[in-house]
């Protein structure tokens, strides 16, 4: 359930006055699902940088051992550009789901 533009398993990895790192925490599955737009929204943040999988890591990618929000791992975004306009086969256009983490910015 999308709530303010995230369900209610999201974490804030990293944030400051350019930008944010924000990542999933829920099991994978396309029930948790994000609008990156309206979960940096209320942040402060206008638009969107790139986006990616967690490697089943909260605030980290595959291979960092144990990340978390008070000890994040490696920020990467392995899909890219986020696009609003984008089909990610996750219910609608500019929507992204499972495992995933994308970066806020100014």
């Amino acid at each position: 359930m999308l709530t303010g533009g995230r369900d209610e398993e999201t974490a804030v990895c990293r944030a400051d006055a350019n930008s944010a790192w924000l990542a999933s925490t829920g099991d994978f599955g396309a029930s948790h699902r994000y609008d990156p737009v309206a979960a940096c929204a209320p942040l402060g943040y206008g638009g969107i940088g790139d986006f990616g999988g967690t490697g089943a890591s909260v605030c980290g990618a595959g291979g960092d051992t144990n990340p978390s929000c008070t000890n994040p791992g490696t920020e990467a975004y392995s899909s890219g550009a986020y696009d609003p306009e984008e089909d990610y086969s996750c219910g609608a256009p500019g929507i992204i789901c499972n495992l995933v983490q994308w970066e806020c910015v100014a």
